[in-house]
């Protein structure tokens, strides 16, 4: 037997679309401040950035001394060779997880295409996700 759906009532009815009203309300107020928030953090970093500017313009500081000391200053051949080695290291390992992540969805997926249909077949890719050798050929 199918349960028959009551009908609301007229006050019902009202009440519901008073509290939509007030959580439509809400959350544009909501919206309002958040975005009252956002804006106004961004126009408070520009008055204290354009404060600092106008506190440091036309003095000779410290800052200056710092900027021009950086600015000669040559990268040492050590530290570059230290860095690209590191950057070549992490590329590295980082194709080597490729591989193994590939390896690992080739099985998964040649499980899940024999669950489906047992005389189903695939692109003939290695697991490895590389080319067939006797593909090379053609």
């Amino acid at each position: 037997m199918a349960k028959q759906k009551r009908k609301k009532t007229r006050s019902q009815i009202e009440a519901e679309i008073r509290m939509l009203k007030r959580v439509r309300n809400s959350a544009g107020v909501a919206a309002v401040i958040k975005a009252f928030i956002k804006y106004g953090s961004y126009t408070a970093c520009c008055f204290f950035i354009a404060d600092a500017i106008k506190a440091l313009s036309g003095n000779v500081t410290d800052a200056n001394i710092v900027v021009d000391l950086l600015g000669s200053l040559k990268l040492n051949t050590t530290i570059a060779w230290s860095v690209s080695l590191i950057c070549v290291l992490w590329a590295f390992s980082e194709r080597k997880l490729r591989q193994k992540k590939t390896s690992y969805f080739g099985e998964r997926n040649a499980v899940l295409e024999r669950m489906v249909d047992t005389k189903r077949s695939s692109s003939k890719l290695s697991v490895s996700g590389k080319t067939n050798p006797k593909d090379k050929d053609e």
